[in-house]
C-alpha cells in the first residue's frame, strides 16, 4: 500500500464506490417490465447508494482525523524531545 494509506481509508473509499449506480439502473430496466417492481428497484438502488455514500464519508473522516491526532502526537512528542536535549546542555 502506498505510504499514508490505512486499510482504513482503503475501505472508506471503497464504500464511496459503491455509489455508482447507474449500471443498477439501467439492469434494472432490463430485469423488469412491472412498473411497480421498477420502481420498488430504482427505491432499492437509491438507498443503498445513499447508505453506502454516508457510510464511506464516515469511515474516511474518521480514518483523517485519527491520523491527524497522530500526526500532532508525534509533533509534540518531538518538540518535548527537542526541549529535553536543549535543557541537557
Amino acid at each position: 500500500m502506498p505510504q499514508g494509506l490505512t486499510t482504513q481509508m482503503l475501505l472508506g473509499v471503497s464504500f464511496l464506490a459503491a455509489i455508482g449506480f447507474t449500471m443498477s439502473l439501467f439492469i434494472n430496466s432490463l430485469a423488469f417490465t412491472t412498473p411497480i417492481y421498477m420502481e420498488q428497484a430504482k427505491m432499492g438502488i437509491l438507498l443503498a447508494s445513499f447508505i453506502s455514500g454516508l457510510t464511506g464519508y464516515a469511515i474516511l473522516k474518521n480514518a483523517i482525523q485519527k491520523m491527524d491526532v497522530e500526526e500532532n502526537e508525534h509533533e509534540l512528542s518531538e518538540s518535548v524531545t527537542d526541549k529535553n536535549q536543549e535543557m541537557a546542555y
